[in-house]
């Protein structure tokens, strides 16, 4: 019976230590998707600022040509009818 008594409290030990284990295991899992999460949020946030800033970029180059753009256009139809 001794037998008995001690492999059921090994047998509750190793249940315990491997919950904990497992316990341990999963909270790590957690914390590796969080940061790969937070990761590729951060990653994405750079791309749009660097698009968005891109985009004024180029908007303020197309601003600055389009001042200029009506007159180009009037040279070339006066060079056009000129030749006509």
């Amino acid at each position: 019976m001794g037998g008995t008594v001690t492999g059921a409290v090994t047998g509750k030990a190793l249940d315990f230590y491997c919950g904990r284990v497992e316990q341990g295991l999963i909270r790590l899992e957690r914390e590796r998707v969080e940061q790969e999460t937070q990761e590729r949020e951060r990653l994405l946030k750079e791309r749009i600022e660097k698009e968005e800033l891109a985009q004024e970029r180029l908007e303020d180059r197309v601003g600055s040509v389009n001042f200029s753009f009506p007159l180009v256009i009037t040279r070339i139809q006066s060079r056009t009818i000129a030749k006509v």
